[in-house]
């Protein structure tokens, strides 16, 4: 028993309370896919918010939580495609991007900068260190810097390619639902 079943069972309450039933057996794949399929919503709606904002230059504070946000959204997309634990669903680009050379090659751009620059510390473009130094007759000033860039130029590329991820996905799931029509031999909707 976790310490967590508590808030769990709070959550879920609503949702039994209408009748509804949890991981029934017969919808067990259907299961694997949520967590993926969550993770691509997440980073496809963190995306589009980074987007649509434009900060200010300077603007120290909105970095930080740009940079959180842009971490997030590699991390979480990435984390669709690595190795996954039981009964998690782990995607694999060579299907996925089947005969889509653009998108595979989007794909492995993001998946470079989760293993260089988020989840890893290497030397890349996209992460630089900086001390400016400042002397006069009296003292010397530093400061320290990071650049966090944003390839914001790609974005539209990584907005399309996790866009193509959810379709692939969705796909996937709309086979095994249609496959448990046809063996519960009723219509199956996903409000």
């Amino acid at each position: 028993m976790s310490k967590y079943d508590d808030e769990f069972n709070a959550q879920m309450a609503p949702i039994l309370a209408e009748g509804y039933q949890l991981n029934p057996p017969a919808f067990e794949r259907i299961r694997y896919w949520t967590f993926v399929l969550f993770q691509l919503h997440f980073a496809v709606s963190e995306l589009e918010k980074l987007i649509s904002d434009t900060p200010a230059l300077y603007d120290v504070t909105n970095s930080y939580s740009q940079h959180a946000r842009f971490i997030a959204i590699i991390v979480t997309y990435g984390r669709c495609y690595a190795q996954a634990g039981e009964k998690i669903r782990s995607l694999d680009a060579k299907e996925i991007f089947k005969g889509e050379p653009r998108f595979k090659a989007i794909h492995d751009r993001m998946i470079e900068i989760r293993n260089q620059v988020v989840a890893h510390t290497e030397h890349h473009e996209l992460m630089r260190v900086s001390v400016a130094v400042k002397e006069d007759n009296q003292e010397i000033k530093i400061k320290h810097f990071i650049h966090p860039i944003f390839p914001k130029a790609e974005f539209d590329g990584y907005l399309a390619a996790m866009n193509h991820t959810v379709a692939g996905v969705q796909t996937a799931i709309n086979k095994q639902l249609n496959h448990l029509e046809t063996q519960l031999g009723k219509p199956i909707s996903v409000p």
